[in-house]
């Protein structure tokens, strides 16, 4: 299954959150892990994993022009969720 932001806040009203507050948490994490990664800077949770900017150069050959360069998300998990994961499969 694949989850949106709504279905992922039900999940959080499943654990007790009202759904004011569970759409709020979901929001404001979104938020956050944006603007740290907005600043080229990367998030760590440990025991589970990191995520960080990476940036694609431009095509052998091409000048270096911002259009040509683009920017991704890495995640890595860690070893503790990458062992958990294969537990459940």
């Amino acid at each position: 299954m694949k989850y949106n932001k709504r279905e992922f806040a039900e999940l959080l009203k499943k654990r007790g959150y009202t759904q004011k507050d569970a759409l709020a948490i979901t929001n404001d994490f979104i938020s956050v892990l944006s603007e740290i990664l907005f600043n080229h800077d990367s998030v760590t949770f440990s025991g589970f994993g990191n995520f960080e900017v990476k940036h694609r150069k431009a095509p052998d050959g091409d000048v270096l022009l911002p259009q040509k360069r683009s920017a991704y998300i890495k995640f890595t998990q860690s070893k503790a969720f990458k062992d958990e994961l294969m537990d459940h499969c």
